[in-house]
């Protein structure tokens, strides 16, 4: 009976450690949990989601505009050139830019906000790779869009997330520039520009059938992330 006893005690801990666990996780969650519903109530699956950043600079010039970003390459000498621009984690490529032998002199680069299949992107931070025969360097540019909802194609869209069958979406915290300041380097003698990214950000989602839907700004926290519904009319 003591033995018995003593493994119904240490199920007992072990019950309360696994709840305990359970509400640790929950606790820490850091993610940006979302809802997209329509006016029912009702979730809306196949939503694709992306986020619009706050973000406040020195200065306002073209090349942190979202139709234009362009990148200053001077060549000393001729060579092979790639350039290529990718996420803020910097684990995939988005779009090659250049792949050429190029002559010495002094180019400029542009690049839309689009991957290579000429989809938007979402918002934030991406890193222009250079690779030149004397130059191998990251550069850090800024796309940023005033409103999503001006925008209309769903099959043009590079998302973040798409909602499953209950309209919910989750994106994680570890490949957004929240909470950072990043330097824009000058083109055409401009001055660098110096962009911080707050932690406040607007989630916008897109079905097919219904249009936009946005969130209100909401506060990410490094913690415990955010909760975000949707409503989408």
């Amino acid at each position: 009976m003591r033995v018995g006893r003593n493994i119904a005690v240490l199920m007992i801990i072990l019950a309360l450690g696994a709840c305990d666990m359970t509400r640790q996780n929950v606790e820490q969650d850091e993610r940006i949990r979302g809802r997209i519903v329509n006016d029912q109530g009702q979730g809306q699956s196949g939503a694709m989601i992306v986020i619009q950043h706050e973000i406040s600079m020195d200065n306002h010039i073209n090349k942190l505009s979202r139709n234009w970003i362009t990148v200053e390459v001077n060549l000393e000498q001729a060579g092979h050139v790639y350039i290529w621009v990718a996420s803020y984690c910097d684990t995939d490529t988005i779009s090659l830019l250049v792949d050429d032998s190029l002559a010495a002199g002094r180019y400029f680069v542009q690049w839309q906000g689009r991957d290579a299949y000429e989809r938007l992107v979402s918002d934030g931070v991406y890193w222009v790779h250079i690779e030149t025969p004397e130059e191998l360097s990251r550069r850090p540019v800024i796309c940023r869009n005033s409103e999503f909802g001006s925008y209309s194609d769903t099959t043009g869209l590079r998302p973040l997330a798409i909602t499953d069958y209950n309209g919910e979406f989750i994106i994680s915290q570890a490949c957004l520039p929240l909470d950072q300041t990043v330097v824009v380097a000058g083109v055409r003698e401009e001055p660098d520009t110096v962009a911080k990214i707050s932690r406040r950000v607007k989630v916008w989602g897109m079905t097919l059938d219904s249009g936009w839907a946005q969130s209100n700004w909401v506060f990410v926290d490094e913690q415990s992330g955010a909760d975000v519904e949707l409503l989408n009319n």
